[in-house]
């Protein structure tokens, strides 16, 4: 058994560079479109307008880095200013993540050899920053090691006093600069506290450090989770000297940055039951999805009866791109989350099975058993073929030269064992309703195939779907195979074992990032399969407004075809990564 050791493969490591100098590329470019281009055409342009720019652009900037943040206890601070905040300083994103998640007006401390820049002196300025000299960062006393005059500081705290009065939230790093561990707090903080009345919001910012250590260049920026945990106020009017003060708040940042120091890593906590509530099935977006899916199958076939070779080929790639989307119409449909009627979801299915080549009646069993059994390899029907075994050598060369070669067979036999496989299923469902259901649904949907391709012909139907087919099923090999394969499982045997619950199905369940626009409209949101498998009864397509953070097995989309095709068929499919010591 090899050592539990991440494994990168040269492809997989080129590409991570790639990725890091095109996030960069989109850093700048966002930069310059929201802070540079936008106010030039801005004829009603003002401090307020500009704040919530560069509030869009921090947002766009951390996701084109696939950087997430995530709050905690939020409410503890008001929803308008005078705000004095103060915070950790560990890395450049800790100002990214407070301007995406802080809706207030931020006028931020800092150096001010940041002011002297061009062009980040300029945006500082209109964010209201307070300049500072240096080493004196934040230090309310009137006199500093370095040598800053009395008169200097006054002005700092005077600036601080007038961003205050003009309801915005200050924010003070206390450390005045950025650190891996916690330095000596200066007294700053305390002391316009205390000239002020305003008590003072720690916020600990987690993780920051890790996704972009300090000194080092933007494209080597990891993906990850930044967490904002806003803490109860310190009060600066109890009598308590500025020391005190400044000891205190420095006590209670460091105590949660030793306590929370794997926050990123624990599962969030469960939405309120109010807001799963809220997450109904809309009719009005079934309709959508089932018109979209329509419309464009019947552009791909339009394309693909084209006499030019270049719109038959883009005919067929519509095409397997839309069978895809309706597979995943399929899932919600069988889930019952795609309309709020039945009957629309019953008769939405078998429309969507009809072109994801699976009997509609036959999906919705087996998925509801697929959910029911999720973590017992050998209880889940989908899984159960996959229990590690003595492979024969017959095997092991098909198996590793379809996966070489790009070949569907898993995608295929998926469909075939798991859904029209009518003795394996009869075995499975033993009530007869439900095996007369199978039983036709497989009658029915064989009949109407092979009707169409005998009055198509065989030449016309191989023209019209004979590489869709191939393409959307290579294509659907890595989304099935990744949303449990690889990953460890139990194995119930003869065992009395009782199923996971929803929110113990996670760790069993791997989830993909693709570009939202791709995940929404044609996934509905399937490739969250983790957060899916928590909340079943949610629509897909409204689970992104659950994802506060990743959940456990999330990786790039390319990330995952990279390392799945880097290792041999029949390891990605009977072994886990427990075994193998290859993560993806």
């Amino acid at each position: 058994m090899h050592t539990a050791q991440p494994r990168q493969p040269l492809l997989l490591r080129i590409a991570e560079r790639v990725r890091g100098y095109y996030a960069v590329a989109w850093y700048f470019m966002i930069f310059g479109w929201h802070l540079l281009v936008l106010p030039l055409f801005d004829w009603r342009d003002s401090d307020e307008r500009f704040r919530r720019r560069v509030q869009c652009a921090a947002r766009r900037m951390l996701n084109c880095f696939r950087v997430r943040i995530r709050t905690l206890n939020s409410d503890a601070l008001p929803e308008t200013g005078p705000v004095i905040l103060v915070a950790n300083h560990g890395s450049w994103f800790d100002q990214l993540s407070l301007l995406a998640a802080v809706d207030l007006p931020i006028a931020f401390v800092a150096n001010e050899k940041y002011f002297r820049m061009p062009i980040l002196g300029r945006i500082a300025q209109r964010l209201g920053g307070i300049p500072t000299a240096g080493a004196c960062a934040a230090d309310g006393r009137q006199s500093t090691p370095n040598g800053t005059d009395a008169g200097t500081t006054a002005s700092i705290m005077t600036g601080c006093q007038q961003a205050l009065q003009k309801n915005r939230c200050v924010l003070i790093y206390p450390e005045g600069t950025r650190s891996e561990k916690l330095l000596p707090f200066r007294r700053g903080a305390a002391v316009l506290g205390q000239q002020t009345g305003l008590p003072l919001h720690p916020v600990v910012i987690h993780g920051a450090a890790d996704i972009l250590p300090r000194m080092q260049p933007l494209w080597k920026v990891r993906p990850g989770t930044i967490t904002l945990q806003f803490l109860p106020t310190i009060p600066t009017d109890d009598g308590s000297d500025s020391e005190t003060i400044t000891s205190q708040l420095r006590s209670t940042i460091e105590a949660e940055l030793e306590t929370g120091a794997e926050i990123n890593n624990q599962p969030a906590q469960p939405p309120p039951t109010d807001v799963i509530d809220a997450l109904q099935p809309s009719d009005p977006a079934g309709i959508f999805y089932t018109l979209l899916a329509s419309g464009l199958t019947a552009g791909g076939i339009a394309l693909s009866i084209q006499e030019s070779w270049l719109a038959w080929a883009c005919g067929q790639l519509l095409l397997a791109i839309t069978m895809i989307q309706w597979w995943a119409i399929l899932h919600e449909a069988g889930h019952k989350t795609l309309f709020r009627s039945r009957g629309m979801n019953r008769w939405v299915a078998h429309l969507a099975g009809f072109w994801s080549l699976i009997p509609g009646d036959c999906w919705r069993l087996v998925h509801a058993r697929h959910h029911y059994w999720t973590g017992w390899q050998d209880r889940d029907m989908t899984t159960e073929t996959l229990v590690p075994r003595q492979l024969k050598g017959y095997e092991r060369l098909v198996i590793n030269s379809c996966w070489l070669l790009w070949i569907p067979m898993f995608a295929t036999l998926y469909r075939l064992n798991n859904y029209w496989n009518y003795p394996r299923l009869r075995k499975q469902f033993a009530d007869s309703a439900d095996q007369r259901l199978l039983r036709n649904n497989i009658v029915i949907y064989g009949i109407s195939y092979v009707a169409i391709a005998v009055a198509l012909g065989p030449m016309l139907t191989l023209k019209l779907l004979g590489a869709a087919i191939f393409i959307t099923l290579a294509l659907q090999d890595l989304l099935v195979l990744s949303q449990h394969t690889h990953i460890p499982m139990e194995l119930a045997e003869e065992r009395e074992i009782r199923p996971f619950t929803p929110a113990q199905q996670e760790v069993f369940t791997r989830s993909l990032q693709f570009p939202a626009w791709f995940s929404r409209l044609i996934l509905l949101n399937l490739d969250a399969h983790g957060l899916h498998h928590m909340y079943p009864r949610v629509p897909g397509y409204r689970l992104h407004a659950l994802q506060e953070r990743d959940t456990l097995n999330t990786v790039p989309w390319w990330a995952w075809v990279i390392g799945a095709r880097s290792t041999p068929g029949t390891v990605l499919l009977f072994q886990n990564r427990d075994q193998t010591g290859f993560y993806y």
